[in-house]
Formats: structure tokens, C-alpha cells, sequence
């Protein structure tokens, strides 16, 4: 077998739109397999572009060269596909602040709106709409550790306290800040939020569809069936993220085929007591 095993499943060629991926955890393969699929492809008026197709290795550094009809093919380091950059390492940091650099930007061409004469409330509205929105982008498909919610969480603090015009020595608490602005919950909880959409959105798919399928072989792996050092994965979050709305990943794959209560349990995370307590 080739490609990249999931328990049961083995993941080997990838679409994106009009593009293909092919992925292999060797060089060796992978450099037949494109070969075979370029030698398939030209048979039937399909050939590989040279010029635009290029190769990447995550997780550790790969010193051969990867060829095609002779010809050396582009290595690359990362690549931005609907706006989420990926990379050797395969984490989501350079995606973290790439999305930051794009929002920052925008928030610095509204300096004249932080500076105006309106409601803060107005500003936060703007603010959400004109500048988080760019962050977050993309955000469900983030594998986020501890330093990159920290960061996060700062980026967003030093843009309200211009926002407010409050400085570090008064010592305001960035929630209350979003108080005042109106605005709801803080930049790592919608994080976690887009990424559970996302789970349940794959968890409502039929049982015969890839994405689900191996999504559900990642989340119930286990530990001693993983190949080489652990590495932080998007499902690792995901459990994370169920684990702090004191659901597991089976129970969230049932609450999941009820859209409505999913969507107030887990990614919102209100509690059934709590409801009831209103």
C-alpha cells in the first residue's frame, strides 16, 4: 500500500478545486507515483505542468531533489491555499500570522474610524466586521498549542486598547474591553468555534465519505498506533476543545446529527442545566 495510512484508511491523492496533491510519507514513491499518474494523464490530453508543479516535505527536512521527465521540479517551503498558508512544519503558526499580518493591516487603514467621534460600540461593530473577520479566515483548519492562543489573545488586547484608547497601566482587563465594544467572546474561543463547526459539519456526512471517514480514524486512534514523535493535530485540538464543553469525541459525533443542539452545546458550549436555569 502507498500513500499515508489512518488506521484503516490510506490517504493518497488529494483534490483541491482544479488541482491535485499527491501524498506519500516517502520521496521514493512519491516520485513514481507522479510519474505513473503523468504517464497516465497525457494519454487521455492530461499533462502535469512543470513550471507550476511544485513539492513540499512536512515535518522533517528532505535533501533530495524530486524529478519529471528529466526536469528538477520547484521545491518549496510553504504554499497559501484559500488563505491558509501550510508549511514544512506542519503546524498552523505561519498561518496564525500570516491571517494576523493581512488583519493588522486592515485595522491600520481604519485608523481614522478608531480616531472618530463614535460610540464604542459602533467601533467594535466595525472592528469585528472589518478586521477579525480577516483573522479569521481559514481559522477552523488551525492546529492551535498554548503560544499560539497567547498570541492571539495578545494581538487582539493591543488593537482594543487603541480602539478604547486605554493604556497597559491601567491595567483593564481585556474582557472587559470587549464589553464595552460589544463584543462577544475573545479571538481563541472563536477559534475553537470555527473548528467545531467544522467537526460537526463532517460529522453530519454519510459514513461512506473519505473526509469523514478519516477524520473519525484520526479522532479514534490510538496513542501507541501513531507513528514516530507525536505532533500536534487539528483532531488532538478538536478533543481539546470538547474536553473544556465536558463532551467526548463519540458523544459530540451524536449530538452532532442534531444540528441545533450541537450548535448551543458544543460550539457554543451552553450547558442543558444551564438553559434551564435561565
Amino acid at each position: 500500500d502507498v500513500g499515508i495510512k489512518i488506521k484503516e484508511c490510506l490517504v493518497e491523492l488529494i483534490g483541491y478545486a482544479d488541482d491535485i496533491a499527491l501524498v506519500h510519507e516517502s520521496l521514493g514513491v512519491l516520485a513514481e507515483r507522479l510519474h505513473d499518474l503523468d504517464e497516465i494523464g497525457r494519454k487521455v490530453g492530461f499533462e502535469i505542468s512543470l513550471t507550476k508543479t511544485e513539492w513540499m516535505v512536512s515535518g522533517y527536512k528532505e535533501k533530495r531533489k524530486l524529478k519529471l521527465r528529466n526536469e528538477e521540479l520547484k521545491h518549496c517551503e510553504s504554499f497559501v491555499y484559500l488563505g491558509v498558508v501550510q508549511d514544512e512544519s506542519a503546524t498552523s503558526t505561519a498561518a496564525i500570522e500570516y491571517r494576523m499580518d493581512k488583519a493588522t493591516r486592515a485595522f491600520r487603514s481604519l485608523k481614522r474610524v478608531w480616531k472618530a467621534k463614535l460610540s464604542l460600540v459602533t467601533k467594535g461593530m466595525m472592528y469585528s466586521t472589518l478586521v477579525r473577520s480577516i483573522l479569521m479566515a481559514g481559522a477552523g483548519t488551525w492546529t492551535t498549542s498554548t503560544a499560539d492562543m497567547r498570541r492571539l489573545e495578545t494581538w487582539e488586547a493591543n488593537l482594543l486598547r487603541i480602539i478604547t484608547r486605554t493604556s497597559m497601566l491601567e491595567h483593564i482587563p481585556t474582557d472587559r474591553l470587549r464589553r464595552k465594544l460589544r463584543i462577544g467572546s475573545s479571538v481563541p474561543e472563536e477559534v475553537r468555534r470555527h473548528r467545531l463547526r467544522i467537526f460537526g459539519h463532517v460529522m453530519r456526512m454519510g459514513d461512506d465519505r473519505t473526509v469523514k471517514r478519516v477524520v473519525w480514524a484520526a479522532a479514534t486512534m490510538r496513542s501507541n498506533e501513531r507513528r514516530g514523535r507525536p505532533q500536534l493535530s487539528w483532531v488532538q485540538c478538536v478533543k481539546e476543545d470538547l474536553r473544556q464543553r465536558r463532551h467526548g469525541i463519540h458523544s459530540a459525533r451524536k449530538l452532532a446529527q442534531e444540528r441545533s443542539k450541537y450548535r448551543e452545546q458544543i460550539v457554543y458550549g451552553v450547558r442543558p442545566d444551564a438553559r434551564n436555569q435561565r
